[in-house]
């Protein structure tokens, strides 16, 4: 499924990737699907509005833990390592060359598209309506193992600093759990508060949805 819309959410996510990372493959999650986004976004940037919000978690096991009850498309990307004992190591490096070739085009250069690459720990992203709709709102939650590429990540996609580990722009809301060593990027400030929310465990989660399928075990 896409979750983007004509005014190019999607490519807006993207380029705050560096805070994205888009990867073309299909990787299969047999409890929510497959997705080829995956996005990364960090601490250091410009100062701007400071903004009420509430604490941002310390930890999340599970991505999915931030995903409200209400989305209704919810797809998974397994992280590097995952997809590595999937597929054989040259489907996997084909992959990894169409990405760091893809990088300049989102402004950033191949070396730091690689080490974006190498430290993706999987995403997940969800849409809460109809994910075609003019402003979607979306919401792509990234684990990224590196924290030390997050300035120039924030730096790229040219984000105001708006709280502790909050950054935003016209059309691209980012929280940094940095213990977690998780990003949330979404398309509407509401949409990132509510999935704060509920990773805070003060909303109900995809869980707890009828839509929801547990993943088997590995």
């Amino acid at each position: 499924m896409r979750a983007s819309s004509r005014n190019g959410w999607g490519a807006r996510a993207l380029r705050c990737g560096a805070l994205a990372l888009l990867v073309a493959c299909s990787a299969a999650d047999p409890g929510t699907g497959t997705t080829p986004t995956a996005v990364a976004v960090s601490p250091a940037a410009v100062v701007t509005d400071e903004v009420s919000a509430a604490p941002l978690p310390d930890s999340m096991p599970d991505l999915l833990a931030a995903v409200p009850k209400s989305a209704t498309t919810v797809v998974s990307m397994p992280s590097l390592d995952a997809l590595k004992k999937t597929f054989d190591a040259s489907v996997v490096k084909l992959l990894e060359d169409a990405l760091v070739d893809y990088a300049p085009r989102i402004g950033l250069s191949p070396e730091l598209a690689r080490k974006v690459l190498a430290g993706f720990g999987g995403a997940v992203l969800f849409v809460d309506g109809n994910p075609l709709e003019r402003n979607p709102s979306a919401c792509v939650i990234v684990r990224m193992a590196d924290d030390s590429l997050l300035a120039p990540l924030v730096e790229t996609a040219k984000l105001r600093k708006n709280g502790p580990d909050r950054w935003s722009n016209d059309s691209t809301h980012v929280a940094w759990l940095a213990k977690a060593k998780v990003a949330l990027i979404a398309s509407r400030a509401d949409t990132l508060e509510a999935a704060l929310a509920v990773a805070s465990g003060k909303g109900e989660s995809f869980s707890a949805s009828p839509l929801f399928r547990k993943r088997p075990a590995q």
